[in-house]
């Protein structure tokens, strides 16, 4: 029984129990490493992705950069038509504007005209029944 008991005590040395422990913490150490070279692994997977994807992400705002440089030129194009447009509407009106008052002349020297007629006709007529009363008509 004492062989046992020598045996047991072997067993539970300091120097037995840090070995022990000194394996456990390498193994531990080892799964964590490989852990972390599985992620670093995925982490650089995942910025290729990223770089790529930036890429077409600035690929795409250059060709909206452009388009929107030509609409922009577009834009003041049709400004300038607009603004030429407008000052021809304006030459319009002033000339409708004038056409207005001269039709607003004439109307007023037609409603004259209108009544020297009536009254030049009434006075012809008169002349007419008088002509025809000396005739005998």
């Amino acid at each position: 029984m004492q062989k046992k008991l020598i045996r047991k005590a072997k067993k539970t040395t300091p120097e037995y129990d840090s070995q022990r422990e000194t394996r456990v913490l390498l193994e531990n150490m080892n799964k964590n490493i490989s852990l972390i070279a599985e992620q670093h692994g995925e982490i650089k997977a995942d910025m290729g992705e990223m770089k790529s994807r930036f890429g077409n992400v600035e690929s795409e705002l250059d060709t909206v950069k452009i388009a929107v440089m030509e609409n922009s030129r577009q834009i003041k194009q049709l400004d300038t038509k607009v603004n030429n447009l407008d000052t021809k509407v304006n030459n319009l009106d002033t000339k409708v504007d004038s056409l207005d008052t001269k039709v607003d002349n004439l109307d007023t020297r037609l409603v004259r005209v209108e009544k020297k007629l009536d009254t030049n006709i009434a006075n012809h007529e008169k002349r007419i029944t008088k002509v025809e009363e000396k005739i005998g008509i």
